[in-house]
Parts: C-alpha cells; sequence; structure tokens
C-alpha cells in the first residue's frame, strides 16, 4: 500500500516535470523563431491613396505638419506619417496596385529622412532625447526595412527599382541614427 502511494507520487512528479520540460522546450523553440520577426506595430492606414477622398487626408497631413512646431512633436508625427505609408505600401501591394505601392513606401520614407534631420535640431539646441522615443525610432527603421524586403520578393520587377531605392534610404537612416 505504502509502495503504491509512493511510486503513484513519483509517477506524478515526474510527469509534470516532463510536462514543463516540454513547455519549456516549445517556448525557445517560438521565441527562437520570433526573433527574425521585428516587434514593432504598424498603425492602421486608414484611406489609402487609390480612394477617391484621399486627398482630404493629405490636406488634413500637410495642416498638421505646418501646425506642429516642436521639434520633438515633429519627429513623433514624421514616424506616424511614415509608419502609415510604409503600411499603405503593403496594403496597396496586396490589392494589386504595386505602382502605387512603390510610390506610397518612398514617401513613407521621406517622411523616415525628416527625422533624422529634426534628431539634429533637437541636438543643435540641446535639448534632452526621450530614449525611448530614440529606441523606439530605431526599431521603427528596422520593421520598415523588413516590410520593404517583403515587399521586394512580391513586387513586379518594373517595381523593384523603386522599392531598392527605399531600402537604400532606410539603410542610409539607420546608419545615421547610430
Amino acid at each position: 500500500m505504502k509502495n503504491k502511494k509512493l511510486m503513484t507520487i513519483f509517477l506524478i512528479v515526474i510527469s509534470i516535470f516532463l510536462s514543463s520540460m516540454s513547455t519549456l522546450a516549445q517556448e525557445e523553440a517560438s521565441e527562437a523563431s520570433s526573433s527574425q520577426e521585428i516587434e514593432y506595430t504598424l498603425p492602421f492606414p486608414g484611406i489609402l491613396p487609390d480612394h477617391p477622398l484621399y486627398f482630404l487626408k493629405l490636406f488634413r497631413d500637410k495642416v498638421l505638419d505646418f501646425l506642429v512646431q516642436d521639434p520633438i512633436k515633429r519627429i513623433e508625427l514624421d514616424l506616424l506619417m511614415a509608419d502609415k505609408r510604409l503600411n499603405m505600401g503593403s496594403f496597396l501591394m496586396e490589392k494589386g496596385k504595386p505602382v502605387l505601392a512603390e510610390a506610397t513606401v518612398f514617401k513613407g520614407e521621406k517622411y523616415f529622412l525628416k527625422i533624422t534631420e529634426e534628431l539634429q535640431v533637437v541636438k543643435g539646441q540641446n535639448r534632452g532625447m526621450d530614449q525611448s522615443l530614440l529606441s523606439k525610432i530605431k526599431e521603427a527603421s528596422l520593421k520598415h526595412e523588413e516590410i520593404i524586403l517583403e515587399l521586394l520578393e512580391r513586387a513586379p520587377d518594373e517595381q523593384k527599382v523603386g522599392l531598392n531605392n527605399s531600402l537604400e534610404l532606410i539603410k542610409e537612416i539607420q546608419e545615421k541614427l547610430d
């Protein structure tokens, strides 16, 4: 009787140990596969450039760009615009509009280039820069590179030149950020 209890406890402990080892192995495998993908969420793009009311969105963006004077707020706005344009390009590629996707992605990378210019302004003013914003910008640049590489795989040959230009631009930006 006593041996049966000990055997039962022993089997329970072994089964718990083995199940936890299997769970740990699965977590390590999923972490290894997710380390390839950059953990940065792009914002929803809203109206796409192929929509008839897109000009209203452009007008709103120009007004916001004009009204925001603080360099740090401008950096945040430019990052939002760059992220949205990149995501628009991805949506447009899925919709089968690679020409518009290529142009939209490049416009997004121009917004990213403005971020590096604004960072220089902040440094010139000897203002403190929030390190979390700087790390977010660096992480976003890696996500931009990742998405552009994915778009390059799906793009027709005619659009690969433009997407390669966007890729080169984001790599130049990454060098400036370091």
